[in-house]
C-alpha cells in the first residue's frame, strides 16, 4: 500500500540544516512511528498507506480551514501524486486566541498525520511566537507576512524529522507542521523553497477577517454518543469536524470553551494490527475488549480501545470547568465507555 514520492527540484531544506537546528532543541513530541491524532493539536508521524473514500466534511458557513490551498497543488509543490484532508478541528487555545486545523497525508487514512496547516485568529506576535520560545535556534523567513520564523528537530537517534513555520500578518497567523522520516515513507523530505510557497500561499488566501463556523458532525461522526460530555470536559462541545471513509474509518472532532474531544476509528487490518493494544498494556479490561487511558504531562487524556476488529483513539483537552486532571477520573472512564460503545453499535 506504500508509494515511493518523486521529490521536486530545488533547493533542500537539508539534514544539515535539520541537524544544526536539532542539536539545540528537545523534541515536542513523545513517540514517533506509526501514530494517529489523539488530542487537538497533535503530532504524528506516519509512513503506512490506507484505504480510499475518504469524504471530508465542510464547514456549511464561514471559513474552511482546508480551503487555503488546492490539494493537487499542495501535492504537486510536494512533489507527490496526491495529499488528501485526513482530519480538521478547532481549538481556543489556552492564551485566547483560537485555531483552525486541516490535516493533510498521501493516502486517504482518516487520523493520519504528514502535514498540518493551522490558522490562529485573534493573536499578536507575541503570543502567536510564544511556542517557538523553547527553542534556542530559529531561522527568520524574508517575505511571509509581517514576520516569520522556522524551527526544525528530530528525536535524538531516530529517523523522524520535524519542521514548524509560523507567519504572521496582522492578528492572523499561519503555523504549518511538517514530519518526514530519513528512512523513507510517503511523506517527501522538504525543500525550502516548497515549504515557503505552502506558508505564502495559505497567508495570502486568508480573508481579512477569519469566523470559525461550529460546523455540525457528519455520518458516522454524528453517531458518537458523547453523552455528558460537557460536564466531563468542563465546556459546552459546540463545533465539530468529520472525515469519513467508505470503509468505517473516521476522524471526528468536537470542541468548544477550549475543551476538546477527537475520536479517531481505524479499521485497516495491517494498522489495527500496528496499534491494538497488548495485554500488558491494558488499564481498563472492561471498557471495549480493553482499554489504557493515560493522562499526559500537558493534562492531555490519551484513550486506546481495542473494539473487536477495530481499534479507538480517543483524545481529550479538558477546559477550565473541568479543574486540574493528572489522571483518569471515573467521568472520564464513563465518556470512553460511551464513545466505545456508540461506535461498536455502529460496526
Amino acid at each position: 500500500m506504500s508509494r515511493t514520492a518523486t521529490k521536486p527540484r530545488g533547493g533542500v531544506l537539508s539534514r544539515r540544516l535539520v541537524a544544526v537546528l536539532a542539536a539545540a532543541v528537545l523534541p515536542a513530541v513523545a513517540g514517533c512511528g506509526n501514530e494517529y491524532l489523539a488530542g487537538t493539536p497533535a503530532v504524528a508521524e506516519a509512513p503506512a498507506g490506507g484505504k480510499t473514500g475518504a469524504a471530508e466534511s465542510e464547514p456549511e458557513n464561514g471559513f474552511d480551514e482546508c480551503g487555503l490551498i488546492d490539494k493537487s497543488t499542495l501535492a504537486e509543490t510536494l512533489g507527490v501524486e496526491a495529499m488528501y484532508v485526513t482530519a480538521r478541528s478547532t481549538l481556543r487555545l489556552t492564551d485566547g486566541s483560537q485555531q483552525a486545523s486541516c490535516t493533510y497525508f498521501p493516502e486517504e487514512v482518516p487520523g493520519m498525520l504528514g502535514m498540518a496547516i493551522n490558522t490562529v485568529v485573534d493573536t499578536d506576535p507575541a503570543r502567536f511566537f510564544a511556542p517557538f520560545d523553547k527553542y534556542e535556534k530559529k531561522l527568520p523567513l524574508d517575505g511571509l507576512g509581517e514576520r516569520a520564523e522556522l524551527v526544525a528537530y528530530g528525536v535524538r537517534g531516530g529517523p523522524a524529522r520535524f519542521i514548524e513555520i509560523r507567519a504572521i500578518d496582522g492578528d492572523r497567523g499561519i503555523y504549518v507542521f511538517y514530519s518526514y522520516s530519513d528512512n523513507g515513507g510517503q511523506m517527501p523530505e522538504i525543500e525550502a523553497d516548497a515549504i515557503k510557497t505552502i506558508v505564502g500561499t495559505a497567508l495570502d488566501q486568508l480573508p481579512d477577517e477569519v469566523t470559525f463556523p461550529d460546523g455540525s458532525p457528519r455520518d458516522g461522526c454524528a453517531d458518537i454518543d458523547l453523552g455528558s460530555a460537557t460536564e466531563t470536559v468542563g465546556a459546552e462541545l459546540v463545533r465539530a469536524r468529520s472525515v469519513v471513509s467508505d470503509d468505517g474509518a473516521m476522524n471526528c472532532q468536537f470542541s468548544g470553551g477550549g475543551a476538546a474531544v477527537e475520536v479517531t476509528v481505524i479499521v485497516d487490518a495491517d494498522l489495527v494490527e500496528q496499534h491494538a493494544l497488548s495485554a500488558d498494556l491494558i488499564t481498563y479490561p472492561d471498557v471495549g475488549d480493553g482499554a489504557r487511558l493515560t493522562v499526559l504531562e500537558s493534562g492531555t487524556l490519551k484513550v486506546t480501545v481495542n473494539d473487536g476488529d477495530q481499534v479507538i483513539t480517543i483524545g481529550v483537552i479538558h477546559g477550565d470547568g473541568a479543574g486540574e486532571v493528572t489522571e483518569p477520573r471515573p467521568d472520564d472512564v464513563e465518556l470512553v465507555r460511551s464513545i466505545t460503545d456508540s461506535i461498536g453499535e455502529q460496526g
